[in-house]
């Protein structure tokens, strides 16, 4: 069984706002990353979307669907470390199941992508597996064993201490193209052909 969890509370400030409710090609961004999982998820399968201590969500379809959980943030302006720590432990309380993360914001990542992540985790349920592109990683896509969680729950603070705590793990890494692993952190970064 897996998690497939969504980190989706930031405000959002580069991009004039939260980027759960941003759209593009229009649907939210949410709703675009709700659809690549419910392409690969199992039936069991949770959804977990971290959310931030005010976050409102406005997607037409993400408190819909089944098995949908939110999981808010334990303190205001946390940022993606805590989330990933909230995440974990909420797959903790939830589980036995591992978790796969990505952040709302990558809108390369298709099922493909997750289902990749995921398959790659269980090649070696010992080690967390991290994406990266041209050998820089990219912490918020991830998969962890259930195992592993219990080092990421509540203790990673700030990103410098996600990376920390990743690296103390067995880590394995899963090259994919600069469009997969694109973070949306402005308007200009948008695909221009809408097919993200």
């Amino acid at each position: 069984m897996t998690i497939w969890a969504v980190l989706a509370g930031g405000k959002g400030l580069r991009y004039g706002g939260p980027k759960i409710n941003a759209t593009h090609a229009g649907e939210t961004f949410l709703d675009r990353v709700l659809g690549a999982i419910d392409g690969v998820r199992s039936e069991g399968d949770f959804v977990a979307i971290s959310l931030g201590t005010e976050t409102v969500v406005a997607s037409s379809q993400g408190s819909q669907r089944a098995q949908v959980h939110f999981v808010r943030d334990a303190v205001s302006d946390a940022g993606p470390a805590h989330s990933m720590g909230r995440l974990a432990a909420f797959a903790i309380e939830n589980g036995p199941d591992d978790l796969v993360v990505t952040a709302v914001d990558m809108l390369g990542v298709t099922g493909e992508t997750l289902m990749c992540m995921r398959n790659e985790l269980r090649l070696d349920a010992g080690a967390a597996v991290v994406a990266r592109h041209d050998a820089s990683p990219h912490w918020v896509l991830n998969a962890v064993p259930r195992e592993l969680l219990s080092r990421l729950a509540d203790n990673a603070t700030s990103v410098n201490s996600l990376q920390s705590l990743f690296n103390l793990m067995p880590l394995r890494f899963v090259d994919f193209p600069a469009q997969v692993v694109l973070d949306v952190n402005t308007p200009e970064l948008l695909p221009r052909d809408g097919s993200g």
